[in-house]
């Protein structure tokens, strides 16, 4: 009996290996030379499956008050098995779901279930003993059922942190901080200081220039003293010009730098997650 119990188990294990395969997923189960050979080799194990399952039965002493019904289950199988030895398109779909390898397994542990019915009965447990194998079962299915699942939920959950944290650093790294205010305020009152510098060294050129303007400043000039006036002239016109320009640049400044001293104050009123969602 002992030899008929492992050559029965032996076998489902062997079918369910195949469906686990299946089950995975994996588009390269899914190609049909290797959809193919998994048919062939559940197809052979499928077909000695029920000469084992007989074999069994018939050591039962006595007489079955029901006999448990196999046939119908291994008949599933078949039908389920035959898909993989010529594979059509929709089977290869269901493969790459993962759908055809769960539709095995929950056929597979049916019969699984069935056959350890046979073998409580042929070695006379009791019925406590039986309904914890009943019970195993039925923890098979339903694991196996939670890891397809997961198995199409952990990829959904993957993209969805990823997303999360793509969403996270952009604002974290976009709010405003004030560090980079304090910075840019700082270096913007070098640059003012700087500019400030440079419009008194404008103002001596210029004062320099017009001394000179005047100093020249008569009715009758030698023609280089006219000459020398009229550049001067141009030289003063040049002065002024370059010092509107650092004004205009020293007024942006400021300008920026007010507007920086108000963001300041309104970063410091804020907390972080204010600052971090835009608030």
């Amino acid at each position: 009996m002992d030899n008929d119990h492992y050559e029965a188990l032996g076998s489902l294990a062997k079918l369910r290996q195949g469906a686990l395969l299946l089950s995975m997923a994996n588009k390269f189960f899914c190609d049909p030379p290797l959809l193919e050979k998994v048919g062939r080799e559940m197809d052979r194990t499928l077909q000695t499956l029920p000469e084992q399952i007989k074999s069994l039965k018939s050591r039962f002493p006595g007489k079955w008050e029901k006999e448990p019904e196999t046939g119908h289950l291994v008949s599933d199988l078949h039908k389920t098995v035959k898909q993989l030895r010529n594979p059509e398109p929709d089977t290869r779909a269901k493969c790459g779901d993962g759908d055809l390898g769960r539709e095995l397994e929950l056929g597979i542990g049916n019969l699984t279930a069935a056959v350890h019915v046979i073998v409580g009965k042929v070695e006379g447990r009791f019925p406590a003993h039986q309904s914890r194998k009943a019970s195993s079962m039925v923890v098979y299915r339903l694991t196996s059922l939670i890891s397809s699942l997961l198995r199409k939920l952990i990829p959904a959950l993957i993209l969805l942190a990823v997303v999360a944290s793509l969403a996270f650093g952009y604002l974290f790294w976009s709010m405003d901080r004030k560090q980079v205010v304090v910075d840019r305020i700082a270096t913007l009152e070098a640059q003012l200081l700087s500019y400030q510098k440079n419009i008194g060294e404008i103002d001596r050129e210029k004062e320099r220039v017009s001394q000179r303007i005047e100093a020249l400043k008569r009715d009758e000039l030698p023609r280089a003293e006219k000459i020398e006036f009229m550049d001067l002239g141009l030289e003063l016109h040049k002065i002024e010009e370059r010092r509107v320009k650092v004004e205009v640049d020293i007024d942006f400044i400021e300008n920026e730098m007010q507007d920086l001293r108000a963001k300041l104050k309104e970063i410091e009123g804020k907390s972080f997650m204010a600052r971090l969602l835009r608030f």
